[in-house]
């Protein structure tokens, strides 16, 4: 490699996620132009920083009120960034906040979906190896689940999990609103939400499962976010999911503010890992 192209490439920074739940390095956030979240991402923004997390600040897209969701339209999947075309017409403007990001990227690391394909950052979760991708839910489709197995197969092996409804209520938003991994052997999870043969893969890989409620699940209390060695983030009035945590060895921070979950999205939808440790 010459000198030039050596240049090049150290001006660009690390981008790496394989799992949700090692030491996080560097997190993508949009400031709050509304009012009535603004203290639930103080509240994120300062337990982040306590923990010495690098935040990146997206510019802030005008009339955009669901920017605040980061991670719908952007994911890391190992050392690569899917930036990935929104369904909704009033969504698709959030893309060019992310201009900081981008251009300390090197771009052949960056991945801009079609836009005949739908993927959601709250349906994709990688595993280590494993890359879970959500299906049947209201986002990510069938396309988006091919195009990631296309193109993420030699690194990950990418398995789509079966989301499961009342036929007398609309479809999960996305996978993240039923399970979550935060740790190797651990995962919190909404039973009733996910098909019987994902969940006994579920149930296979995971021995240490946290089991929410009817009434947790609509408080979004499986959108924990992990900042790394047991540490995680968790919403204050869920004491009992605390309490099991604890007894896991967890360190638990809480948050007291819920705003944002009325437009179905919490802490793990407000943040967007850009780096975390590899193990």
């Amino acid at each position: 490699m010459n000198v030039e192209r050596t240049e090049l490439v150290m001006k660009y920074k690390n981008i790496y996620i394989n799992n949700e739940f090692t030491k996080l390095k560097r997190d993508l956030l949009v400031p709050v132009a509304e009012k009535t979240f603004s203290s639930q991402q103080n509240s994120l923004t300062d337990i982040l920083l306590k923990y010495n997390v690098e935040i990146i600040w997206a510019d802030i897209i005008p009339d955009a009120k669901y920017q605040l969701f980061i991670r719908d339209p952007f994911m890391v999947i190992g050392d690569t960034l899917v930036v990935s075309y929104m369904k909704e017409k009033e969504r698709q403007s959030e893309l060019s906040g992310a201009k900081v990001l981008l251009r300390d990227i090197e771009p052949s690391k960056i991945i801009f979906t079609p836009h005949d394909i739908v993927i959601e950052g709250g349906d994709v979760i990688p595993h280590f190896e494993k890359l879970f991708v959500g299906q049947e839910g209201m986002r990510t489709n069938k396309a988006g689940f091919d195009f990631l197995k296309r193109g993420f197969n030699s690194v990950f092996s990418v398995i789509p999990i079966f989301m499961e409804f009342d036929q007398k209520k609309k479809p999960w938003l996305h996978l993240d609103c039923v399970f979550n991994p935060i740790w190797h052997d651990t995962a919190i999870v909404f039973p009733d939400g996910i098909r019987p043969e994902s969940l006994l893969l579920i149930g296979s890989l995971f021995p240490n499962i946290i089991r929410i409620t009817e009434k947790e699940k609509n408080e979004l209390a499986t959108n924990v976010f992990s900042l790394g060695n047991k540490i995680i983030i968790v919403q204050e009035r869920h004491a009992r999911i605390i309490e099991e945590l604890k007894k896991k060895g967890f360190t638990v921070e809480t948050m007291k503010f819920y705003e944002t979950i009325e437009f179905d999205g919490y802490n793990r939808c407000m943040t967007c890992p850009i780096e975390r440790d590899k193990i």
